[in-house]
């Protein structure tokens, strides 16, 4: 899979048009777990580790998943600007799902994201309105967006080893909604980048049907967080330890 993340001045983070961005899915493919693990880890080797934890729940602004990819592009271009003007490099990683047609929750966000630690409350402050933003909606609802540190702030300064402990966590997650015939082809990918945690997937829960897009990472990590495919899991973990 190649990203279609991109840093432009003014521009969206994201790209939309052709059937492709159309096309339903009901699964997070390994390939995409693979790549959304490398690019976060990728991260941290690069001195940008992913910090923040967001939760988005654009259903609670009354938006479909029809509209939950723009929603999601107004709200990453809204967060890499803001960043950017506080001299802060631009790193994310980020997953769309949905409910399995029960309305429990609708189409939602879920993305980690660099931010500074003497950044992480003004951002979290910021995301709150950023979202009513790129949700166009009239005003905040409660619970709908959550954003809180992985592990706690300053833990990837504190104690490396907890924070990617934290960031594995957070990061088995987001792949949860990987289809379970998978996850043995992945199983000690996931390992080797995280051996401070075993990797498990919850069977209970699922992504349900996204329409659009449903991972992407950052353009520049972009060569990390390539796609990957299960039969190249041995020689696309190599390059990555010689970052």
């Amino acid at each position: 899979m190649t990203s279609p993340l991109y840093i432009g001045a003014g521009k969206s983070v994201l790209r939309h048009g052709g059937a492709r961005q159309k096309r339903p899915s009901a699964h997070l493919t390994a390939s995409q777990v693979c790549g959304l693990w490398s690019a976060a880890m990728g991260a941290v080797a690069l001195q940008r580790p992913l910090t923040r934890f967001v939760t988005v729940h654009w259903a609670s602004f009354g938006l479909g998943d029809s509209e939950a990819m723009a929603a999601t592009s107004r709200l990453l271009t809204y967060w890499r600007d803001w960043l950017r003007d506080r001299g802060v490099p631009w790193a994310v990683v980020w997953v769309r799902e949905n409910d399995n047609g029960d309305s429990s929750k609708g189409s939602h966000l879920h993305v980690l994201v660099h931010v500074p630690v003497n950044q992480q409350l003004s951002f979290s402050r910021f995301t709150q309105s950023a979202s009513v933003r790129a949700a166009q909606a009239a005003k905040r609802v409660s619970g709908a967006v959550r954003s809180r540190a992985v592990g706690s702030i300053g833990m990837e300064i504190r104690s490396p080893a907890s924070y990617r402990a934290n960031l594995a966590r957070a990061l088995r997650y987001l792949s949860k909604g990987m289809r379970q015939s998978s996850v043995p082809s992945v199983i000690h990918y996931m390992e080797c980048l995280a051996p401070e945690a075993i990797f498990e997937l919850p069977s209970s829960e699922l992504g349900g049907v996204v329409i659009g897009k449903r991972c992407g990472w950052s353009r520049n990590l972009d060569g990390i967080g390539h796609a990957v495919r299960p039969e190249k899991l041995p020689s696309a973990l190599l390059n990555l330890t010689r970052l």
